[in-house]
């Protein structure tokens, strides 16, 4: 996913100059696991337990 295109002064836009963040990372299951500053953590059957959200400069978040 590409979040921003940052040209130098001046010049034409390249591929170089995009800024790409990934998304998301996924289990073997096919779910998410991360995304951005937060982590997901799902029990035996699949169902989602813990959600912890870490950002700079805050403690960790967990719902």
């Amino acid at each position: 996913e590409v979040s921003q295109i940052a040209p130098g002064l001046g010049e034409t836009l390249k591929v170089q100059d995009a800024v790409v963040q990934v998304s998301a990372r996924y289990d073997a299951a096919g779910r998410v696991i991360e995304r951005g500053h937060t982590q997901y953590r799902y029990d035996d059957c699949g169902r989602l337990v813990v959600k912890r959200e870490t950002r700079p400069g805050f403690r960790p978040k967990e719902t």
